[in-house]
């Protein structure tokens, strides 16, 4: 069911088809593996969540006020992708989705670069003020989720 974008938003239906893809995704997730394709069920289940990730893109433009929350969603979505491609032993694959799942769940974070960063106490002030201000950013974001 995919979501027309000048059609009228109706959030309790993208709720209820996020609800029913994830289940169905797990429902997959947890058969038990065909010993010569051991991965046919979590390909099914990545194909499932493929689509529902490309529906979700095309419902942010006409979310308006929602726009966080399928966000939000998205962001759920790509980072059960992300789970399954560690199953599937493809990392390589893994890896893009969760960091696609950080940018629909935490806008900006990925311009904040932590690595090899012991606090606060080096950084500049406006290396902290951008990132008070993405917290406070996400913050507002779930808070209107």
């Amino acid at each position: 069911a995919a979501l027309n974008a000048a059609a009228s938003f109706d959030a309790s239906a993208v709720a209820k088809a996020q609800d029913e893809t994830l289940a169905e995704a797990e429902r997959l997730n947890v058969l038990p593996a065909p010993e010569k394709t051991p991965f046919e069920h979590k390909y099914a289940a990545r194909k499932l969540l493929q689509e529902r990730c490309q529906v979700l893109e095309a419902a942010l433009p006409g979310a308006g006020t929602t726009t966080p929350w399928v966000r939000a969603l998205l962001g759920e979505c790509e980072a059960a992708l992300g789970d399954i491609g560690y199953d599937v032993e493809e990392p390589h694959a893994a890896d893009p989705c969760y960091a696609r799942a950080l940018a629909a769940l935490a806008p900006g974070a990925e311009a904040l670069d932590d690595s090899g960063d012991h606090g606060d106490e080096d950084a500049s002030e406006e290396a902290r003020l951008q990132a008070a201000a993405a917290d406070e950013e996400t913050a507002e974001d779930i808070a209107v989720a």
